[in-house]
């Protein structure tokens, strides 16, 4: 027995579902062709009884819901491919958005943005091994910037947005991570002894901060969840429960 197609299933279920309905209006109308117009508690008996029409509409329905869940997505149902429909033209506009924007977007500046375009491309990992290209470097720090620059780092938020696959976002990052890993050799490193005295002189003339070679900008980690202990006190300045994290080494840990 030849196996149906999804399609040939979907318009079976709704033959099936026509076929009840029109067999319960054909069922009703000979009835109501029979009954008598003056026996009106006749009729009323027959109003209040689940009838044969009453369980072919029921029936039909049935078929119908059938047919409609081959083209949506439940509990557990992946679904099609492409059945959300998603922008093609989001990616550009951001890229061509105003620097106000674009900063709002990718958590950069736009000078920051192509530098770092600039020294990624360079790195083999981009380069297409298979029979379909990569996108360019672009899209793929694109889309590490807005993933890693939203809170929770929605993945199926990202990949409706820029129009790409649910794992074709972890495939990006995960190459973006490992060709900015692969640069800390080149802006990484450690201070030497006359730059030390330098930046503490500078530090301390800002901001009276004695034997300081550097500073950080507090960054706030998030929680998912209120601390059980004190909680109250981990709720940061954006609603949020977080820890603020500041680093400030002295210079003679440096040395």
């Amino acid at each position: 027995m030849p196996i149906r197609t999804r399609a040939e299933t979907y318009q079976a279920c709704i033959d099936n579902s026509l076929l009840n309905l029109v067999t319960s209006l054909v069922l009703e109308s000979d009835n109501d062709s029979e009954i008598d117009s003056e026996d009106e508690e006749e009729i009323g008996d027959l109003r209040d009884d689940f009838t044969v029409q009453d369980y072919l509409e029921l029936t039909a329905l049935d078929w119908m819901a059938i047919a409609e869940s081959f083209y949506s997505t439940g509990p557990g149902s992946r679904g099609p491919y492409d059945q959300i429909p998603k922008s093609k033209d989001f990616f550009s506009c951001c890229l061509q958005a105003p620097d106000r924007a674009f900063r709002h977007m990718f958590r950069v500046g736009r000078d920051t943005f192509d530098r770092l375009v600039e020294l990624l491309a360079q790195n083999p990992i981009f380069t297409s091994t298979g029979r379909r290209p990569q996108r360019h470097v672009k899209y793929q720090l694109g889309t590490f910037l807005i993933r890693y620059a939203s809170r929770g780092s929605d993945t199926l938020w990202v990949s409706q947005k820029l129009s790409i696959g649910f794992g074709t976002v972890f495939i990006y990052c995960r190459r973006v991570t490992r060709a900015i890993r692969q640069l800390r050799g080149r802006f990484l490193a450690w201070m030497t002894p006359q730059r030390k005295v330098v930046v503490s002189e500078h530090i301390q003339t800002q901001s009276g901060l004695k034997k300081c070679v550097g500073c950080g900008d507090g960054s706030l980690v998030p929680f998912m969840e209120q601390p059980a202990v004190i909680g109250p006190a981990f709720k940061s300045r954006k609603k949020f429960f977080g820890v603020c994290t500041i680093y400030a080494p002295p210079k003679t840990w440096a040395n």
